[in-house]
């Protein structure tokens, strides 16, 4: 078991309360900048975090509405701007190949003219649909927001 590793703020808040934050399970305290390079690409700094990271992948006004309607199955990219009114080509081309880059969907292309690309979750982005799910409970239950998308059916093995 690894041992976490405490900047000096840290290490001053447990010395006055004799714990360091809910969340110091999951994170250690690094202190950063916003960015960082990892295989080459830029980064949102995570500081360590899993959770930070995670969080991370979905930030983005339309990741979230992306991601949820891709879990009903693959969708080109015209049905997936006719699902998110109010999303530019720009900015919907962009959280696509963020996503794409952060490995939770696959851009299949087709090859044909014009060009059909359809995009679809990959293993790793099946994986955040039950996250999304807890979520989704835990705003409702604690913050009164009711969904407002379409529930996925349950999967059964």
């Amino acid at each position: 078991m690894m041992t976490p590793t405490y900047d000096s703020h840290a290490l001053s808040k447990i010395a006055q309360y004799g714990h360091f934050r809910k969340y110091a399970q999951f994170c250690k305290s690094v202190v950063s900048g916003p960015y960082f390079q990892k295989n080459g690409r830029q980064m949102k700094n995570h500081f360590g975090c899993p959770v930070q990271a995670t969080s991370n992948v979905l930030a983005g006004k339309w990741k979230v509405l992306i991601v949820w309607h891709l879990s009903f199955g693959p969708r080109r990219f015209s049905e997936i701007r006719e699902l998110l009114p109010g999303v530019s080509e720009k900015v919907l081309t962009a959280q696509l190949r963020e996503l794409e880059r952060d490995g939770v969907i696959k851009r299949i292309p087709d090859g044909n003219t014009p060009p059909r690309v359809d995009y679809m979750l990959s293993d790793a982005g099946t994986e955040l649909i039950p996250v999304m799910e807890a979520m989704c409970s835990w705003g409702s239950k604690h913050l009164g927001v009711p969904p407002n998308l379409v529930h996925r059916p349950e999967m059964r093995p």
